[in-house]
């Protein structure tokens, strides 16, 4: 007999005679997000004594060879009352709770309205301030709530200092700025936060913000608060003094109003006082949850075990569990676990019904794949009491628009078929969806094909349907407001074939429309988006240049551009090329597309350009890339870009320094590159040469630290927007 059926055994004595403290429910397919958003698997325990429980000592673990793998601080727990512990491996065993103010708006603040450009040096701790003026916050005019007023400026920059014993015992910080018009905010000299206004802003003082936006507390309102957690806020603060530095800019300097209020907040990890302001009227209710140093998988036990290591609970995590499900007791119980589809994470399991268990996805006779002539397939679940439901336009099924198979289902021309299992008295929760795709009579694949399969209204439903114009559509090209327009994602499932047509991953996802005015093509692009609450990450190798990619957050399956009708490839080449130098470009796979098993046509499936593409090309971790376009951060943060930006903009280009200044932040032969391509090729859906500041992003990564640009969206190159060979590139890219 192995462990875990020890354990189980063990458990049901136990739970009997010390039924004080349980385990209630389990999820292990996420589904809550913590206070940073990240989703998160979770634990559900319960005091059901009569007796308050101190859970200092309690254990929390995944492993059966390890049952501390996770300890509780001191936390009481009351009778009845249920405690959510988020098995999210960030190992955090504690809350963010008693917020200390070490940053208010209406302390005193040295403030400058600036006339010329202080470089960067005055977001530093170590700049020197005094013969800055010093003025009671907030800072402003114009909305009767201004403890200084200063009036009628482009901006103002303001210094608060403060002081931290001991950066290490920090939890949880957060910043809130009342604002009008803009902002750019630092820590220590780095930048942790900026308006929308200030997007495209390089920070220089008589910059303006890019639109009106109105501050909210005078009337009653609340701002935003942002949040860090521990190992972010150690690469912010320094034990000692520590500055909070904050610009911010008028719409112009005839503006009616400006406000400036600033809010800066922490929590200590061991309840260590942080001598701070108490909290504002209007903070919001931030709640928080401990974190356990390990993430929940299918099929293994969650064990609970008290101070002296002797086992207190058990819960056995049902293998096919999946999203949308839990593992739970039933409300009142100790004994015996159910299968929730209505999960109620730090609530009362009342009225959650309790299943037995989850049928077994169904199989096919047949495999998926190339047939010639009819074919019949039989499909069976797990058991003879199984009832099976199918669909052949690409449905998931239910019991509302499905057939029962009963028999041997014919099979007369390509198709998809959609299968899931009921158990007949009702005890289980139904299946997962199989499917399979049938190619009948169909040409041999010389290129790997990809079955997409999603529900008919996802696609062509009037309202909702992702591919259709819908009813708000305008009538001229490119039908803004159209359905294909809106940032709608529809769950979905994929089938890919390599290219002698072996069936080689299946996998689920959401599935966007893809691209600018080449949504309005009639074969429109697809955005392939393999989220980790569905199948996660896709693992193929697709691209041939790229053999060391091995699995993708996501793809695009691209049309072609606008003019997709003439060539596909031009885009496509380019990046080719461009692959041969110091460009950063995405790889290129030419495939066939079945939609609900019809023929879609040959697409160009592509790197996304995000930043997990950086990650995948660079072998980092997404979380760690900064990346930008032209209207601001798309992921990490700025700042970095900002100051380098800055500081060339105020070194003159025949100073001795500058090159060296240049190539420490930037990669010098990536942008030589990444210029000659684009002026040569005449890109001009570029740089805001016709249209917008459209397709430019740069990143950087953390092994390198520089910053590159990347090289994409090439479809209006070689004049085929009307370009001419005698216009300058060159001089439009260097004055856009």
């Amino acid at each position: 007999m192995n462990r875990t059926a020890c354990l189980l055994i063990l458990s049901l004595v136990i739970v009997e005679s010390q039924a004080q403290l349980t385990l209630t429910e389990v999820s292990s397919e996420q589904g809550f997000s913590d206070v940073t958003g990240a989703s998160c698997d979770w634990i559900e325990v319960m005091n059901s004594g009569d007796e308050s429980i101190s859970l200092e000592g309690y254990s929390l673990s995944d492993d059966n060879d390890d049952w501390d793998a996770w300890t509780f601080p001191e936390h009481l727990l009351a009778p009845g009352e249920y405690l959510l512990v988020l098995a999210s491996g960030k190992d955090k065993p504690y809350l963010a709770e008693d917020w200390a103010f070490v940053v208010v708006d209406n302390v005193q603040w040295q403030y400058l309205v600036p006339s010329a450009s202080l470089g960067d040096a005055w977001i530093q701790n170590d700049y020197n301030d005094s013969n800055w003026s010093t003025g009671t916050g907030g800072l402003g005019y114009g909305d009767g709530d201004d403890g200084t007023t200063v009036q009628n400026a482009n901006s103002v920059f303001l210094r608060k200092e403060f002081n931290v014993n001991d950066v290490e015992d920090l939890g949880y910080m957060a910043f809130s700025i009342d604002y009008d018009d803009g902002y750019i905010a630092y820590l220590n000299g780095t930048e942790i936060s900026r308006s929308e206004t200030m997007a495209a802003s390089s920070g220089a003082f008589n910059e303006v913000a890019g639109a009106n936006s109105e501050a909210v507390l005078y009337t009653g309102g609340q701002p935003d608060v942002m949040h860090w957690e521990a190992e972010e806020i150690e690469a912010l603060l320094v034990d000692g003094t520590n500055v909070l530095a904050v610009q911010v800019h008028n719409v112009s300097n005839t503006s009616s109003d400006l406000t400036a209020r600033p809010f800066l907040a922490l929590t200590s990890k061991t309840g260590m006082e942080l001598n701070g302001e108490s909290e504002p009227d209007w903070w919001p209710n931030l709640s928080s949850w401990m974190h356990t140093s390990f993430k929940i998988s299918s099929g293994e036990s969650i064990i609970l075990s008290d101070p002296t290591g002797a086992l207190v609970d058990v819960a056995p995590v049902n293998p096919l569990l999946r999203s949308g499900l839990t593992m739970g007791r039933a409300e009142g119980t100790t004994e015996g676990w159910c299968i929730f589809d209505t999960p109620t994470p730090g609530l009362s399991n009342a009225g959650s019904t309790c299943f037995e268990g989850i049928e077994s996805p169904p199989v096919f006779s047949a495999p998926s794949g190339w047939y010639e002539n009819g074919l019949a397939v039989n499909v069976t679940g797990d058991t003879e009491n199984s009832v099976i439901r199918y669909t052949n336009n690409g449905d998931v099924p239910n019991e509302g628009n499905a057939f029962i198979a009963s028999d041997a289902i014919t099979v007369n021309g390509t198709t998809v078929m959609s299968a899931r299992a009921w158990s007949a008295d009702g005890t289980k929760v139904p299946s997962t969806v199989s499917d399979a795709t049938y190619f009948l009579n169909e040409f041999n694949p010389d290129l790997p094909v990809i079955s997409l399969i999603t529900d008919y209204d996802n696609l062509w439903d009037w309202n909702s349907g992702i591919y259709v114009f819908g009813a708000n559509a305008e009538d001229n090209y490119p039908h803004f407001g159209a359905n294909f327009w809106q940032p709608w994602s529809k769950p979905s499932r994929l089938q890919l074939f390599d290219e002698s047509g072996s069936l080689e991953v299946e996998e689920t996802l959401d599935l966007e429309i893809h691209g600018g005015w080449s949504r309005a093509e009639p074969q429109r692009s697809f955005r392939l988006d393999f989220k980790s609450q569905y199948s996660g990450p896709l693992d193929y190798t697709l691209f041939d240049e790229k053999p060391e990619i091995s699995a993708f957050n996501n793809l695009n399956l691209r049309n072609g551009g606008q003019h997709s009708w003439a060539t596909k490839l031009q885009d496509a080449a380019i990046c080719r090329m461009a692959l041969e130098t110091h460009n950063e470009a995405g790889a290129w796979q030419p495939v066939l597309v079945y939609l609900n098993g019809e023929f879609w046509g040959l697409y160009g499936a592509r790197e996304k350009m995000d930043e997990h593409f950086v990650a995948d090309n660079f072998d980092v971790d997404a979380s760690e890339v900064d990346l930008m376009n032209s209207w601001g951060v798309l992921n990490g943060s700025g700042n970095s870009f900002y100051s380098a930006v800055n500081s060339l903009l105020s070194t003159p280009t025949n100073n001795s320094n500058y090159y060296n200044l240049f190539a420490s932040n930037f990669d010098v032969e990536n942008y030589i590159d990444y210029f000659v391509f684009e002026t040569y090729a005449q890109n001009t859906d570029w740089m805001g040469i016709a249209w917008g500041t459209n397709n430019v992003k740069c990143f950087r990564e953390p092994e390198s630290n520089v910053w590159r640009y990347i090289l994409y969206d090439n479809d209006a190159s070689f004049g085929f927007f009307g370009a001419s060979y005698w216009e300058n590139f060159i001089e439009y890219a260097r004055n856009p």
